[in-house]
């Protein structure tokens, strides 16, 4: 376990984190003329599962070697430029997602080395805070009231200070 403690604190130094910032920017500069569609969009589009897309990459095939296999109404140039960058984009896809989960496993990992041996473990959040926390007793009737004020409803339960 030291060695991975060693990784964590000189993962990424502040410089190295700026750099990220600044490629990031980038990138949404980039994308930003691409759409972006709302979660109900995405969910009433045609999802290519494997066996779909198998079937989208041998029709491809197919008019590529046979172009005039649909009818003509149908615009196989399109069909074939589409399909070419459907396909260049979903190696993007794939290549960014795996950066992105390492970067989520570092804060993940930084997280959880920060909490398990830094912080005191009597001052870890264990339950939701109650009156009856030894620790928020001093304070818990002005959170009570501070939470009322704001228009929120209190649990009745909880506040039997």
């Amino acid at each position: 376990m030291e060695k991975s403690k060693m990784v964590l604190t000189s993962a990424l130094t502040p410089a190295q984190i700026d750099e990220l910032r600044d490629l990031l920017m980038q990138l949404q500069t980039l994308l930003d003329p691409l759409p972006s569609l709302t979660p109900k969009q995405r969910q009433r589009l045609t999802k290519q599962g494997s066996k779909s897309q198998g079937f989208v990459t041998y029709t491809a095939t197919l008019l590529q070697t046979n172009p005039t296999w649909l009818p003509n109404s149908l615009d196989t140039s399109r069909f074939l430029a589409d399909y070419a960058i459907s396909d260049r984009i979903l190696e993007q896809c794939n290549q960014l997602r795996q950066l992105s989960d390492r970067l989520s496993d570092l804060y993940l990992l930084l997280n959880d080395s920060t909490m398990n041996e830094y912080c005191p473990r009597n001052l870890q959040p264990t339950q939701s805070p109650t009156a009856q926390s030894p620790r928020l007793k001093p304070t818990y009737p002005e959170l009570s009231q501070r939470f009322i004020g704001q228009g929120r409803t209190a649990n009745p339960n909880s506040l039997s200070a």
